[in-house]
């Protein structure tokens, strides 16, 4: 992974059983007998590359695992998602005939996790005035995405993996009528030449 800015941070994991984190020089061992959300103490990671080491028996589970910059009034994940004033939220569907691609109007007080009903695959990504976010699994289940803005603005949900597979089709079939045409062009090419050379014979 990729530190863009030198900085203390936390490890957040939702697991159960024996897992063991190693990064950097750092190392953690997580113990539980059930699934819940574990922190880790803050560590200190310079900018650039770092690798994360995951190590768990066959009876532990890792649902989830978030490594976020450590701040003087966050405690823990949960901390990003409270606020002493909750905000008002208004959010309105543009377009409801598409199912790959949808379009809200928000207007908000604040920033807040946006949730949608879809089940939930990281094809699914979100453009927040022109910025590209990706999507959260909430509850393990279904789409979540953490809204950073306020005001009013746009956010634009696409499903990638069917717009790839629907501009690969389109290039397809676009190819496939480019090489029809061809083999056209060179069918009725011969013919010509045929008919000529006959009436040549014949004079």
């Amino acid at each position: 992974m990729e530190i863009l800015n030198s900085n203390s941070f936390v490890i957040t994991t939702r697991t159960s059983g024996n897992i063991i984190l190693q990064i950097g020089n750092s190392s953690f061992a997580l113990e539980s007998s059930d699934l819940d959300w574990y922190n880790t103490e803050k560590i200190y990671l310079e900018k650039g590359i770092h690798n994360l080491n995951i190590t768990a028996n066959e009876n532990s589970s890792l649902d989830a695992i978030f490594i976020w910059s450590a701040q003087d009034n966050i405690n823990s994940i949960q901390d990003f998602f409270n606020f002493d004033e909750k905000p008002i939220v208004s959010i309105r569907l543009k377009n409801d005939d598409d199912i790959t691609k949808k379009i809200f109007y928000v207007n908000t007080t604040k920033p807040f996790m946006f949730s949608f009903s879809e089940f939930y695959d990281d094809s699914w990504i979100a453009l927040i005035n022109g910025k590209k976010i990706e999507t959260l699994p909430l509850y393990s289940i279904i789409n979540g995405v953490w809204v950073n803005e306020s005001g009013e603005f746009e956010i634009v949900l696409e499903f990638e993996t069917q717009k790839w597979f629907i501009s690969g089709l389109s290039l397809t079939i676009l190819t496939a009528i480019i090489i029809y045409f061809y083999f056209f062009y060179e069918y009725c090419k011969k013919k010509k030449e045929k008919c000529f050379s006959k009436k040549r014979e014949s004079f």
